[in-house]
């Protein structure tokens, strides 16, 4: 634990130093996100969301946490900005709870992690049997439901809080919201505008997500929005579009992330897919918006279909494997990047045959493979001491090109062997290395690099675990990295 936490320590001016500049600012283009010197980023951490008051994170205020995670090479964190928090009597906002996540925000920045600042939400309510996602005196504000909670599903299963969403007062609820009864889209984009003018001077705010998991509204009247393009044409667009216009009113430069129904990235298709027609605010915002997206198998959480294996390979065969497609058939027609900002429902316990860990597994090699960045939703690297749980953290803590001088083109990591490899077309016209974090957990002893072609400069710095790749010379078109660990 001691050395561990000294090794963490050592790099406070590492991944920072390499990561995070004062005039950081990015773009999407070619569906990837871009820093300022045209470098290709790719960002790997988790979510931090607090379900309850005191509505922050505590633990990302525990510096030594805060250490492992950099030293373990996470650089972004989906961070829960919590409604009932900011504003928990309207139009009364709360400086000490704002001047605390702000105290995140920036600890997270001085060690090179950028955040993601998410609405977060589940079935809205209290009233609905989860928690305040929205403030009680925003849903006081709407019209009751024809019928009260939980009606058609009475009793209410305790098995599942997702199942609140089944419920008429629930869509109701999120309906009437999207329909601003009661000016209670208005009071949303007053939120989102409190959100931005205190957090858009932070360097390290990659973005903002609207809200996350959005229902498709009121089914029960229109049942037709169970079609998922149906609910994000004509409730979820429509509510983005107005969302981003003020939050652009206010800063132009953080990316705006944006989530269809989660059910709206199994297939593409006329009623099949996400349903949206253009990014938030339209067209032009396509170098500024990216689509969110969340995997889980959700059998695995199921005990009626869990039957092992079987419901795994289902989900990694079919379900998982349909997910990564569409999100990328989504954004050819969007434009606009990718991030998968959940994926959960397994935890990683050192043995390489059990459910959770080739789970996991599955879903960070397909993210490898679509060069997509993510953030993990269980996140339980610590123990009830405080101690890492190693076991947990090294499928997570992988080799990764945190920034690339051109487009990533193919990557994957053998987590049995060591073996990583990487390739990227050059682009000469950037002026700035690729960096590649290489993390000790997997190479102790060091590495080995075979560089394609051989003239293509390269140094390993340990102390700061990263891979430095020196601008490519203009004859040089693409090049490949196979990194492999060190013999003792």
């Amino acid at each position: 634990m001691c050395l561990f936490q000294l090794f963490a320590v050592g790099l406070l001016c590492s991944f920072s130093d390499c990561c995070l500049t004062r005039s950081e600012s990015f773009d999407v283009r070619d569906h990837f996100i871009q820093d300022n010197a045209g470098r290709t980023r790719v960002f790997r951490g988790f979510n931090a969301v607090q379900k309850g008051a005191p509505w922050f994170p505590s633990h990302l205020l525990n510096d030594s946490q805060l250490d492992f995670y950099q030293a373990w090479g996470f650089n972004a964190v989906r961070l829960g900005v919590m409604w009932s928090g900011l504003e928990p009597i309207e139009g009364h906002i709360n400086a000490s709870y704002i001047k605390v996540m702000q105290n995140i925000v920036s600890k997270l920045g001085e060690r090179g992690m950028f955040v993601i600042l998410d609405m977060h939400q589940d079935v809205l309510s209290s009233a609905f049997q989860t928690y305040d996602g929205i403030p009680l005196w925003l849903l006081e504000k709407l019209p009751p439901s024809p019928h009260q909670f939980p009606w058609p599903l009475a009793p209410f299963p305790q098995s599942s809080w997702a199942l609140g969403y089944l419920t008429q007062a629930t869509g109701r609820a999120f309906q009437g919201i999207y329909n601003n009864e009661a000016g209670t889209l208005d009071c949303f984009v007053k939120f989102w505008e409190i959100v931005v003018t205190h957090f858009r001077s932070f360097e390290n705010v990659l973005g903002y997500e609207l809200i996350n998991e959005p229902w498709a509204g009121d089914i029960f009247t229109d049942p037709s929005l169970l079609l998922p393009a149906e609910a994000g044409r004509r409730n979820l667009q429509p509510f983005y579009d107005i969302l981003s216009r003020a939050i652009r009113a206010l800063d132009n430069e953080k990316l705006i992330f944006y989530e269809p129904v989660t059910w709206g990235v199994f297939l593409n298709g006329q009623y099949s897919g996400t349903g949206f027609t253009s990014v938030p605010g339209g067209s032009k915002q396509q170098s500024k918006s990216v689509l969110s997206y969340h995997y889980y198998c959700w059998l695995l959480n199921s005990p009626a279909t869990n039957s092992g294996g079987l419901t795994r390979d289902f989900c990694d065969q079919v379900l998982g494997r349909a997910v990564f497609r569409t999100v990328q058939e989504e954004v050819k027609n969007l434009g606009g990047g990718i991030f998968l900002t959940e994926f959960g429902l397994c935890e990683p316990d050192g043995d390489p045959a059990s459910e959770g860990t080739r789970e996991c597994e599955f879903v960070l090699q397909q993210a490898d493979d679509n060069l997509q960045s993510w953030t993990y939703w269980d996140s339980k690297f610590f123990n009830s001491n405080g101690d890492p749980r190693l076991e947990v953290v090294r499928p997570f803590s992988r080799p990764y090109p945190v920034a690339v001088a051109g487009k990533p083109m193919s990557m994957s990591f053998v987590i049995d062997t060591g073996r990583f490899n990487f390739t990227f077309l050059c682009d000469p016209t950037i002026n700035a290395a690729t960096e590649i974090f290489i993390p000790k957990l997997h190479y102790p002893h060091g590495i080995t690099v075979n560089v394609t072609p051989p003239r293509v400069a390269w140094k390993f710095d340990p102390a700061r675990s990263f891979l430095k790749v020196e601008p490519c010379a203009r004859d040089v078109i693409m090049a490949t990295l196979i990194v492999s660990p060190r013999a003792r």
